[in-house]
């Protein structure tokens, strides 16, 4: 979304790295400018992790996060007699249905298994507080 990047997924100005957000960097993952080197410390409920954006993506963390849908919208198709008793019905099929973020995160983390979660509750500065007002969870 930024100008002149030659990298990929940047929102910064004249990038040759993927995923900036910031301005004249040749690496990848910065927030920052003129930085050639990735950010060793990403922050994690705001705070500093220890950890790169490579390494967190690597991590059991992020694999937890990624192991329940996350849908914000889903397809829902109407049953054998709902078509057959409307031809609308009928001929549309089904209806999207729409979630709020937070009933969207209600469904994530109820798809998910409970050692998932447990690893999500270790992450580096978990912060329940926090965590519950991104996602209306409260654990």
């Amino acid at each position: 979304s930024g100008d002149f990047n030659s990298g990929n997924y940047n929102s910064g100005d004249r990038n040759s790295g993927d995923r900036n957000s910031g301005i004249f960097n040749s690496c990848n993952h910065t927030n920052g400018v003129f930085c050639n080197q990735e950010d060793k410390d990403i922050r994690i409920f705001n705070m500093p992790s220890g950890m790169s954006y490579n390494e967190f993506i690597n991590s059991i963390y992020y694999k937890a996060l990624s192991s329940s849908t996350f849908k914000l919208t889903e397809w829902i198709g109407y049953t054998d007699d709902e078509k057959k008793n409307d031809k609308n019905k009928a001929l549309v099929g089904g209806y999207l249905r729409k979630y709020s973020y937070k009933a969207a995160c209600a469904n994530w983390w109820k798809g998910m298994d409970e050692k998932n979660r447990d690893i999500i509750k270790s992450m580096p500065n978990f912060d329940a507080s926090i965590f519950e007002d991104i996602t209306g969870i409260k654990k």
